[in-house]
């Protein structure tokens, strides 16, 4: 009898793009139900989440908010909390342990953690395995994205994490984490090294596989191509800076920037402001063959995180032989080892040269793209990944709760 497996995903706030996060819970859904008897426990945005990328969870119990989401800090907030509490009341009188039972956490975000700890809080048996994907950046600390007008929201996120950190550190049995370099802050007495698994990323290759030969011969409209959540962590306002620079040494460039996110209209006001609305294109959120088909139609995948514990959507364009250019992050030396030029943190100038030396010198990029296909076929493909962290997982769980 397969053993029951509850992911908790109630912070989820639709904002038309999808986190690192939300992309791991999905594929765990998708690959692991032949292991497990999964249950989703989450808000109705994250199951439009699921709907939208074909991922089908059989059991599933929706906790739907009564405040409405505001983009003011305080609005937030409120929505953030209504939503933990509806999960830690439904941990506390509406779950009902069984032997071997598993609970994952999707994030530290209250909503998911907080709910997650009161069910191993009344049940010590359950084991409860819990993602922690970023820790937040001290606002005041210089490579912070939280500056300015923006440190409160920066303060606020970052004291926030601190009591999720606490509890996932103490009493959660298994830590999921993007990187290497996160690991060593979840090693304890109590949970030894293998019980820290690094989960990286996925590129859904059985996706791309069929659109490889459709896609081949498009012409390349976009010179570079960005996709993530517009947020101040992405770089999204330093991805302008650089595509002004880019532009004033090729004046023809076009940028394709797919996403969404609370930075969207400060983006096109400085796309207004230096006179670049020729020269960007905002596709807003794609999934599918949408996406695969802006990326078939790009050169060059942008990547200008500040502040990053990995990052997947820059490998779903490697995947069709986008080279990349990113700063040089710690976690991304890991993530990316080949494929993309490195830029010293945070030089918008070199970055921007960067992309050029990419869009003009030929043989560079034609090595940097087998560099980048050869990195994702080998180590990223989702079935590859899906197969490595399951066995992973089943290999550190107690015997009792294996799959029979």
């Amino acid at each position: 009898m397969r053993k029951r497996f509850f992911l908790v995903s109630l912070s989820y706030i639709g904002e038309g793009a999808l986190s690192g996060g939300d992309r791991i819970s999905t594929e765990i859904l998708r690959y692991w139900k032949n292991a497990f008897e999964m249950y989703v426990v989450s808000s109705d945005d994250y199951l439009s989440v699921l709907k939208n990328t074909h991922v089908k969870a059989p059991h599933t119990l929706t906790l739907p908010s009564t405040i409405k989401r505001h983009d003011t800090l305080w609005h937030h907030a409120g929505y953030l909390l209504e939503r933990t509490w509806k999960g830690i009341k439904w941990a506390i009188k509406n779950y009902h342990y069984e032997t071997g039972d598993i609970v994952y956490s999707s994030s530290d975000f209250w909503p998911d953690s907080f709910p997650a700890f009161f069910m191993k809080l009344r049940h010590p048996e359950l084991l409860w395995a819990a993602g922690f994907y970023l820790f937040a950046p001290p606002p005041w600390k210089k490579n912070s994205p939280y500056k300015g007008k923006n440190f409160l929201r920066g303060l606020f996120y970052y004291l926030s994490q601190l009591p999720s950190y606490w509890l996932i550190k103490k009493f959660a049995d298994i830590v999921f984490v993007t990187s290497e370099p996160d690991k060593k802050r979840f090693i304890t007495k109590k949970r030894p090294q293998e019980k820290v698994l690094v989960i990286q990323g996925f590129v859904c290759m059985h996706e791309i596989a069929p659109l490889k030969e459709k896609f081949q011969n498009l012409p390349k409209i976009y010179d570079g191509c960005f996709m993530a959540r517009l947020h101040y962590q992405k770089g999204c306002l330093e991805l302008i800076e650089i595509w002004k620079q880019v532009v004033e040494k090729k004046n023809d460039a076009k940028l394709a920037i797919i996403g969404d996110g609370p930075l969207k209209e400060e983006m096109e006001q400085k796309v207004k402001e230096y006179g670049l609305v020729n020269h960007v294109d905002f596709l807003g959120t794609l999934l599918g063959e949408e996406k695969y088909r802006v990326f078939a139609q790009s050169r060059v995948m942008l990547h200008p995180a500040t502040y990053d514990s990995g990052g997947m959507a820059m490998a779903e364009g490697m995947a069709l032989g986008l080279p990349g250019v990113s700063f040089d992050l710690e976690a991304l030396k890991t993530y990316y080892p080949q494929g993309v030029i490195k830029t010293p943190c945070f030089d918008i100038q070199k970055f921007a040269e960067n992309v050029l030396r990419l869009l003009y010198d030929s043989q560079l990029y034609t090595e940097l793209s087998q560099q980048a296909k050869n990195l994702i076929l080998t180590v990223w493909d989702s079935e590859i990944r899906n197969k490595q962290l399951l066995d992973t997982f089943l290999s550190v769980l107690p015997r009792k709760t294996t799959k029979k």
